[in-house]
């Protein structure tokens, strides 16, 4: 199964329900990783081929916490689970996906499945392919401004 290679990060001060999102997240099939704050989730993303990262409950404000995750890796889409979903608009490109408090977990699945795949889509059309033509590239740019 491709999914079980993705590792998703969970970000959430509160241990209890940090856990209980990791074994709702691995029962869709993702290994995950969990980090108490933003600073301790930095170094995991720096150190592991992290697919996305899913916050809640930040150590700090949620624009603190979301700044640091995405300065630290701005190519991992953030998955925000909030009853405000309120950024400061600077950082609103940094969401790559909001869950709303009270939203089953099935739909938290579909937000995951979704960034992951177009992190993956993403990841393979910026790879090099040393045996590509001049059409392969235009084909390639056009499939990019897709997936973007």
């Amino acid at each position: 199964m491709a999914k079980r290679s993705k590792i998703v990060l969970c970000v959430d001060a509160d241990a209890v329900l940090g856990n209980v999102r990791k074994l709702v997240i691995e029962s869709f099939g993702y290994r995950v990783m969990a980090a108490r704050t933003a600073s301790e989730a930095a170094p995991l993303l720096l150190s592991h081929s992290i697919s996305a990262v899913v916050i809640d409950r930040p150590d700090t404000n949620l624009d603190s916490a979301i700044r640091i995750l995405h300065e630290t890796s701005a190519r991992v889409p953030i998955v925000l689970i909030s009853g405000m979903p309120y950024v400061a608009p600077e950082l609103a490109n940094a969401i790559a996906g909001v869950v709303e408090k009270g939203d089953s977990p099935q739909q938290l699945r579909v937000v995951l499945d979704s960034v992951t795949r177009d992190r993956n889509e993403a990841d393979r059309l910026a790879a090099p392919n040393p045996g590509a033509t001049s059409e392969d590239a235009q084909s390639l740019d056009e499939s990019a401004k897709r997936v973007r």
